[in-house]
Parts: structure tokens; C-alpha cells; sequence
């Protein structure tokens, strides 16, 4: 079901990073990022941990950040989310989410019974949460207990976890409804599978009409979703899956993630026993000048890799400090500053090293269109060595993002924050097909 993409080779990046989940009493992990415009901050989330292992995760963080007028980001004190809570319960999971309409940020998580592992886990013990804020995390609503819409639906449901990472708000004819991408264990006859679902509101402001769409035919897990448009102008929600497989899973749905149909190759490849990926659409115009009709990249190759992944001497120059921006044009914008297309492109960010569940060098993919093929071009190493888990989000400017992502910090794991901009005039981007 899939192929040998050229994603195997990597390009590498040495980007600045700011630590903004670390201690040494304390492991974090299951980074969230968001960057709300309406409010020009940068909100992140994780887990705090006792240890790595996920049945000693303790509470939810967060922390967020301002740009000073110098570029740089001012990030405010960690806080403990003691509102995201249930006694006798572990809170896993971040999953925040923007309402634009009412301004309000909605942070999805579950909460699994203390002291037990996912496996031994039976029904009853897992619940699904969610709170709401006004004012950018400085208080938060009482948590709303969602568990039963799942249980309705699923009623051999065992345990069941969120994205983890952002969702979505969707434009075009279903605007306004929120995303939150999710799975289900489920029992089929003796076999307890993996199933990856959409939980969503056409209406967010009324808490009583969530719904939860079909799940995905295949074994899948940990997802995120996207809005995406083509070149004929037509929108679709896409899926990017953690799979048990040699590739991951993505699919595509026309009915704003009630149902999903799997795209027909596969083509990015999965780690050793799988890893969560983030996902993120953006405007294909904001791709730099150079990247042509079916993703192919101009003259910005950039050096320092060579074949098989050898790494050579020079390292890659243009990352630039507060992601301020180069000077190259965009593609499709038009004379005048005029946008042309409203075809969206993708960015993926995923492990690309690293044997069993030591994750290595943490990737970032560039898809210009999911209609090319191979839709996906060879990552960029954004962080070398220890990875994991990450969430991808839009900046302020076009041709900027951020990436939140685990890495290891000595004993302890520690959860890092950096920006890149696609503009940079030497190149440092994620490499196109």
C-alpha cells in the first residue's frame, strides 16, 4: 500500500532553541502549542511527569509567550492547570483548540485512573474533559466531562486518548465547527484494536451538540487533522495517523471529519513501533519563490548531508533569530500583492532515526500539494539527536512557524521551543519532493 518515497534523505538545521519544560525533579512530555493572533500570544502545553512513563504523569502545564519588540519572546512563569483535574485521577493528553468567534481557547484532555497502565486499564476508568478560558490562560472554566459520547457510540470502548496537540476551527461551508482529533480502543471479537476518530461542534457554543465521527478502517492511533484546500478549490479535512506499520496512515474526508477515505499511496514513513507527528496546513503561497507546480524546489539545496544520511562539515546557515523574515518573495501572490490560489500546503514534523522506542532526529516534511506525487518531500533535521512527540503552529508573519518538541536534557526530559522561517534567503526550509 505504499512506497519508497525520497524521504528517507535528510537535509540538517541547527536552530536556536529556548527550554520551556524542564526540571530536574521532573520529566515533561506531550507537547501542545498554539499561536492565538486575537490575542498575539503563544500558549504551550505538557505533561509533568514523575518519570517518563506515562502512569506517573502528574498534572497539566502551561506557559506563554510575547513577542518583545527586539523579536525575541518573553515566556511567562509555568504554570500548574490545577482547573484540568479529577480526583483519583492522572491528567494526559493537552489538546488545545481557538473558538474565534467568542475568543476562547478550549484545552481538551483525558483523564485516566491513577496509578494503572493503559493496558490494565478496563472501561469506566478513562474520561474525557475539557475546559475553557477568556483571557489566555489566566483562569479557567470548571471541567466539562464529554466521556459519554464516546461510550454512547463505542460500546466496547476500553480506553480511548486525544491527538495529542492542537485541533482545529474548519472555514468554508462548515466554519466555525471545532476538530479534535482522537482515538478509541475498541474491542473486534477477542482482538482490542487501535481507532482513530474526529470528536466535533458545529457549534461550539453550545456545549450539548459534540459528536464523534466513524472511525478509521485501519489500526491507527495518535493523529492530527488539517483543513486542506487543492487547486480546484475544493476543502477536506486530512488525517495523519500513527500506524503499527512500515508507513503512516492518511486519509481525507468530505464531510467535516464525520468519515475519512485513506489516500491511495502512503508515503511517509513510520518509526520502529510508531511515534506521534504533528500536522499543519498553511497557504501555499507562503512556500518561498523556487518551489514549482508539483512541489520540485529551485536552487535552494541546502549542504551539510550526504548520501545515507552521513552528515558532512558544514552546517545550515539562515534559521534566523526571532524568526524575522528574508527577503524572498512568496509564491502565489500575484503583481500588486494580489493572492492568487487558495490551495493550502503541509507541514509534518516526525522522528526520522532511532531503533524501537529511542526516537532520534526530529524531522520536518513539506507537502506543497497532497495531489502531487510524491506529495511529500526529504525532512529537515530541526533537532539532532533525543526526540519524541511534537506540535507544529503558524506565526505572526507568513513563512513563519514554531515547533514545540521533547528532547532529551541529560537525565531528564525536557520539552524545547523553536522558530524557523520558510522565507530565509539561504534555504533552510523543509525539502520539497
Amino acid at each position: 500500500m505504499g512506497n519508497n518515497s525520497s524521504n528517507s534523505k535528510t537535509t540538517r538545521i541547527h536552530p536556536p532553541e529556548t527550554p520551556i519544560f524542564a526540571a530536574k525533579d521532573y520529566d515533561f512530555r506531550i507537547p501542545a502549542l498554539l499561536y492565538v493572533r486575537e490575542w498575539s500570544t503563544f500558549l504551550a502545553f505538557a505533561e509533568k511527569r514523575r518519570t517518563w512513563r506515562d502512569e506517573t504523569a502528574k498534572d497539566l502545564v502551561m506557559r506563554t509567550g510575547t513577542r518583545q519588540t527586539d523579536g525575541t519572546l518573553q515566556w511567562s512563569p509555568m504554570k500548574i492547570l490545577k482547573e484540568a483535574t479529577k480526583e483519583g485521577y492522572r491528567t494526559m493528553n493537552p489538546c488545545p483548540v481557538f473558538e474565534r468567534k467568542s475568543e476562547t481557547l478550549f484545552l481538551f484532555f483525558i483523564c485516566l485512573k491513577c496509578g494503572i497502565q493503559e493496558w490494565a486499564l478496563i472501561p469506566g476508568q478513562s474520561r474525557l474533559c475539557y475546559v475553557t478560558s477568556g483571557d489566555c490562560g489566566e483562569t479557567w472554566s470548571d471541567p466539562k466531562d464529554l466521556t459519554n459520547i464516546l461510550t454512547n457510540k463505542f460500546s466496547n470502548c476500553k480506553t480511548f486518548a486525544l491527538g495529542p496537540g492542537h485541533g482545529i476551527q474548519l472555514s468554508g461551508e462548515l466554519s466555525g465547527s471545532l476538530l479534535i482529533p482522537a482515538y478509541v480502543k475498541v474491542y473486534e471479537g477477542i482482538w482490542l484494536r487501535n481507532r482513530s476518530v474526529v470528536i466535533r461542534n458545529q457549534n461550539p457554543l453550545t456545549p450539548d451538540t459534540w459528536q464523534v465521527g466513524e472511525p478509521l478502517t485501519m489500526k491507527t492511533g495518535e493523529c492530527q487533522l488539517a483543513e486542506v484546500c487543492n487547486r480546484e478549490g475544493r476543502r477536506q479535512v486530512y488525517m495523519n495517523a500513527r500506524s503499527a506499520g512500515e508507513f503512516r496512515l492518511e486519509a481525507l474526508s468530505d464531510d467535516g471529519g464525520i468519515s475519512f477515505t485513506l489516500l491511495p499511496e502512503l508515503t511517509l514513513k513510520e518509526r520502529p513501533n510508531g511515534c506521534q507527528g504533528s500536522v499543519l496546513a498553511f497557504p501555499a503561497r507562503e512556500l518561498p519563490a523556487g518551489v514549482e507546480e508539483g512541489g520540485q524546489e529551485g536552487s535552494q539545496e541546502t549542504a551539510g548531508q550526504g548520501e545515507g544520511g552521513q552528515e558532512g562539515s558544514q552546517e545550515t546557515a539562515g534559521v534566523e533569530e526571532g524568526g524575522q523574515e528574508g527577503s524572498q518573495e512568496t509564491a502565489g501572490v500575484e503583481e500588486g500583492g494580489q493572492e492568487g490560489s487558495q490551495e493550502t500546503a503541509l507541514l509534518f514534523s516526525h522522528p526520522t532515526a532511532g531503533e524501537g522506542y529511542h526516537r532520534k532526529d526530529l524531522g520536518l516534511y513539506v507537502s506543497k500539494s497532497l495531489q502531487d506525487q510524491p506529495p511529500w518531500g526529504k525532512p529537515s533535521i530541526i533537532h539532532p539527536g533525543t526526540s519524541g512527540y511534537s506540535d507544529l503552529t503558524h506565526c505572526e508573519k507568513e513563512g513563519q512557524f514554531a515547533c514545540l518538541m521533547e528532547c532529551g536534557g541529560g537525565e531528564r526530559l525536557q520539552i524545547v521551543f523553536r522558530e524557523f522561517d520558510l522565507h530565509s534567503p539561504s534555504g533552510a526550509m523543509p525539502k520539497a519532493p
